[in-house]
């Protein structure tokens, strides 16, 4: 149980990488706050590919997708489902501004069209500190469950 939990943790160091990345890039705020998609995009997708991130969205301070990819194969497509996250708890701390004693990122596992996703989510900030939207990154657990079962069935290391 313990070795398959450091793999989750692992894999939320993974996604908060990107998250970070993304939400501190030059111009992403900006963009994000006047709700420009296409900027947003043109910003994050070469992160995303560059860091080979499977599910990744960024959406405004009122939860609504403003980019969301999801990779299939060597390509990124637009997700079918429905664009908007507020309905996820994690991603609706986000936008509150919510912190705890780990931080002011969240994971969640949640249902979307390709089946479960588990996400990390972090804040993105305007200058003046305001939260202005968030990135999220997500792994299918399709993917991380074979990746979880290799870490368990590893021979254990010596310290």
């Amino acid at each position: 149980g313990r070795v398959a939990a450091d793999a989750v943790v692992r894999q939320e160091r993974e996604h908060l990488a990107t998250v970070r990345t993304v939400a501190f890039t030059e111009g992403l705020p900006e963009a994000v706050a006047a709700r420009r998609g296409d900027e947003v995009a043109a910003i994050a997708l070469p992160i995303v590919a560059n860091q080979r991130a499977q599910h990744v969205e960024v959406v405004d301070a009122g939860g609504v997708r403003l980019f969301g990819v999801r990779q299939e194969g060597a390509a990124y497509v637009t997700p079918p489902d429905v664009p908007e996250r507020t309905s996820w708890p994690f991603v609706q701390r986000v936008l509150q501004g919510r912190a705890d004693q780990t931080g002011d990122k969240f994971a969640g596992i949640v249902e979307t069209a390709a089946g479960l996703v588990l996400y990390s989510a972090g804040p993105i900030r305007a200058a003046d500190g305001k939260t202005v939207g968030a990135v999220l990154v997500g792994t299918s657990l399709e993917a991380f469950a074979p990746i979880a079962k290799r870490a368990a069935s590893a021979p254990p290391t010596m310290l």
